[in-house]
């Protein structure tokens, strides 16, 4: 699956940013260090992928900041200010807590469902994310995950018709600093 999706990003040349959790980077070093030598971003998605407005403050924090020192630790040049709260679960005190430690919260505008039962096909996964009009897609921020087998297997073809549309798949960092005809992909 991993392979797979980097293939279809490299394929295209395509540079995305990957929300990671601590536990991931932990069991998956080397898998880390491809990423940043492929040249995608890095942001970070707490430690366990907890639902932190569940969590008390001082659990929050040690949430962000253990993921943060891992990502400083594997890959101090692709790691950005970016993250990403699982299940796009945030509050107010979710991100107070985490502009304090000086992150970014990033949301997606548009869910690819594919972490989301019942699994999803690689054709509802294209038509997901394609039957948008450009104008809807123009700066859209798509969340798909790295582990989902029918993502990897889309992702190919997904990233054709939009190259052919004139879209310019970017990282979050991108995306954020142009006003070009973009759209970001946003994944664990």
């Amino acid at each position: 699956m991993f392979p797979a999706l980097l293939s279809a990003l490299a394929a295209e040349n395509v540079h995305s940013t990957f929300f990671l959790t601590g536990n991931w980077m932990h069991e998956h070093p080397d898998h880390v260090r491809f990423l940043v030598s492929s040249g995608h971003e890095l942001g970070n998605h707490t430690w366990s992928h907890r639902d932190l407005t569940q969590l008390d403050d001082a659990k929050i924090r040690a949430e962000l900041e253990s993921t943060g020192a891992l990502l400083a630790q594997q890959a101090p040049a692709a790691v950005s200010h970016w993250w990403r709260a699982p299940y796009g679960a945030r509050d107010r005190r979710v991100l107070r807590i985490a502009s304090q430690l000086g992150y970014i919260s990033v949301y997606w505008t548009l869910d690819s469902l594919d972490s989301v039962e019942p699994k999803k096909s690689p054709a509802f996964l294209y038509e997901r994310i394609t039957h948008h009009s450009d104008a809807e897609l123009d700066g859209a921020i798509v969340l798909m995950h790295v582990g989902e087998p029918a993502t990897a297997e889309a992702l190919p073809k997904i990233l054709r018709d939009l190259r052919n549309r004139r879209f310019e798949v970017v990282t979050i960092s991108d995306l954020l600093n142009s006003k070009t005809h973009r759209i970001g992909r946003g994944g664990q």
